[in-house]
C-alpha cells in the first residue's frame, strides 16, 4: 500500500472584474466666483485662522482665492506692461 498524503485542492486567486469607466465626479466648490478656481489649500487658511484662536466662515476659502486671483491678474499686467514673458514677485 502506498501511503499518499491528500492535499486540499488550490484555492484559486479571486479574479479581478474591470472597473467601470467612471466620470470624474465634479469638484465641490471647485469653481466659486465668477468661475475662477481655487488657488488656496483650504485646510492651510483655516490653519492660519486657528492658530489665532479664531474661526473661519464657510465663504473665507472663496474669498482669499478670489483675492489671489486678483493679485496676479495685477501682476501679470505689470509685467505685460514692462514688455516681459515673466511675472516676478516685484510684479505683486
Amino acid at each position: 500500500m502506498s501511503t499518499k498524503k491528500k492535499t486540499a485542492p488550490k484555492k484559486k486567486a479571486p479574479v479581478k472584474k474591470a472597473a467601470a469607466a467612471k466620470k470624474a465626479p465634479g469638484k465641490k466648490g471647485a469653481a466659486r466666483k465668477g468661475g475662477t478656481d481655487i488657488l488656496v489649500v483650504g485646510s492651510k487658511v483655516k490653519e492660519v485662522v486657528k492658530a489665532n484662536n479664531m474661526r473661519a466662515d464657510g465663504a473665507l476659502i472663496a474669498a482669499v482665492s478670489a483675492k489671489v486671483h486678483e493679485l496676479l491678474k495685477a501682476g501679470v499686467t505689470r509685467a505685460q506692461n514692462n514688455k516681459r514673458k515673466t511675472v516676478t514677485p516685484n510684479d505683486l
